[in-house]
């Protein structure tokens, strides 16, 4: 008989895995929610009481608390006497200064600017047209442009995952013999310093474009000099040189 019960409570079964993937959305929904009201960040220095988390977030008490039991539930916090509450290390990642955080991609996740297209996805497969248009009326370049505070949740999303794939991909791929890198990315320049990094020497001078949304050209090319590779990781996008182009 307790072998019975063990086999039925495996994690491993077809039923269970596959109940994890229908219910996904609302734990993509729970993440999103503790990153926008700041949770991750409360929970920096250590474990806290419900209440205070509650009362400095300036939500529901047992609202907050029947959130963070459910992603108590899938190991991202721990619950302890009081109701206290703190990040198991695989729920730091959701803190904005952790190195591999994707604080920024759950938040996107989450955001209207997101979640609603995914709702119309049977719309995008019936007429192989983007969800995105039908349910914003416009495309998500120019909702992005006309709409600054969801292009800063966007920019956040990708630099979430793009810093994380860049240091993969420098420890991956020999740069020797490359002059000339371009990236053609969002709004934020972040690819870039691993790569110099990985080549111990200045032998890559990155190319960037991006879409500068709040200025008068909507594109602009960033160039860093040989001199400013040299300084590798702990190069800052401020130092390029930024050259206008035409817009497209």
């Amino acid at each position: 008989m307790a072998k019975s019960r063990a086999n039925r409570a495996s994690p491993s079964r077809p039923y269970e895995v596959l109940f994890q993937m229908v219910i996904g959305k609302w734990i993509s929904q729970a993440l999103g929610t503790i990153v926008e009201i700041g949770v991750p960040e409360q929970l920096a220095k250590g474990a806290r009481r419900c209440s205070d988390i509650a009362r400095e977030a300036g939500v529901s008490e047992d609202g907050i608390y029947r959130l963070l039991r459910a992603l108590a539930s899938v190991g991202l916090l721990v619950e302890s006497a009081d109701r206290r509450f703190k990040l198991t290390g695989m729920g730091k990642l959701l803190r904005s200064d952790h190195p591999e955080s994707l604080a920024g991609y759950a938040r996107f996740v989450a955001h209207d600017s997101t979640w609603r297209p995914w709702g119309q996805l049977g719309y995008s497969v019936k007429t192989g047209m983007p969800a995105f248009d039908h349910v914003f009326n416009v495309p998500i370049f120019e909702h992005l442009s006309r709409n600054p505070e969801v292009a800063a949740v966007f920019d956040d999303a990708m630099t979430s995952i793009s810093a994380t794939e860049a240091r993969a991909t420098s420890d991956a791929y020999d740069f020797k013999g490359v002059d000339t890198l371009m990236d053609v990315a969002g709004g934020h320049v972040c690819c870039w310093p691993p790569f110099c990094a990985a080549t111990r020497r200045c032998v890559l001078c990155f190319s960037i474009f991006l879409m500068l949304r709040r200025a008068p050209q909507r594109h602009s090319l960033v160039l860093a000099s040989p001199a400013e590779c040299e300084s590798k990781a702990g190069t800052s996008s401020k130092n390029c040189h930024r050259v206008p182009t035409r817009s497209s």
